[in-house]
This record gives C-alpha cells, structure tokens and sequence, in this order.
C-alpha cells in the first residue's frame, strides 16, 4: 500500500460509520490499487456531540443511520443500501486488485455490488469491529 509522509494513506473514503460506545469513527479507505482497509479514527466528546447532533450529514453527504447493526448480516444489508448507488465501473475499480478479478469483471452489477459488499463486512470483521454476540 502507498503512503504518503508520516505513514497516511492515500485513497479514496467508500464510506464510513461512527461507534457511539467507543467513540470512535470507523472509515473505509481504497487506495489506487483497489485495496481496501478500515481505519479507526477516534473522536473527542465534540466530535461525538455534533456526530449526534447531525448524524445523517455527518460525514458530508447523506447516508441513513438510526440502526443498530446486531449482525453480519446487517452490516452487509446496509452496505448494500448505501454503495447502491455505485457504477458498474467504480466497483469494478475498487474490486481490481481482488485475486479473482477476471470472473468478477464478468458478473452481472448486482453481483458485483454483493461482492464489494461481503468483502467490506470482512474488513470490518478484520479490523476488529464485533457485533452483538457475532464475533
């Protein structure tokens, strides 16, 4: 993976969450080679205020929140609602440096989109993020 000084990564933000109990922001970054990683960005008790105060517009864009995700399984469902969205050729782009790229490319859209969306749920699970009793 490229860094930039000071060990930053360079890439783009597919999309992010926030962890109310651990006060923390959980961010998806793909770099240029189509590999992505979940950073933990922890947030002062401000962050945390105004994450509250305009959750749905948080991080800049409008992304639906008010759930608690309990599941792998929500956590896929809702990734698939917010990446809906996401062109055939930017899945494409962030599915790139996967090893079975060659018979992802030939997947119909839907199919693709389940893809990039299990792989994120196993980044997360990766990372550390646990869901209720879902280890």
């Amino acid at each position: 993976m490229e860094t930039a000084p000071g060990g930053e990564i360079i890439g783009t933000v597919t999309t992010a969450c926030v962890n109310e109990e651990h006060s923390e922001a959980l961010i998806g970054i793909t770099d240029d080679k189509g590999v992505a990683r979940i950073l933990r960005q922890p947030l002062s008790p401000d962050e945390l205020a105004d994450y509250r105060a305009n959750k749905e517009a948080y991080f800049g864009k409008f992304l639906p929140v008010g759930c608690k995700i309990t599941s792998r399984q929500e956590l896929f469902d809702w990734f698939m609602e917010t990446h809906k969205h996401l062109s055939r050729e930017n899945l494409l782009r962030r599915l790139a440096a996967w090893p079975d790229f060659e018979t992802l490319r030939l997947r119909r859209n839907d199919e693709l989109l389940a893809a990039y969306c299990e792989g994120l749920v196993a980044a997360f699970n990766a990372s550390g993020f646990k869901t209720d009793g879902v280890s």
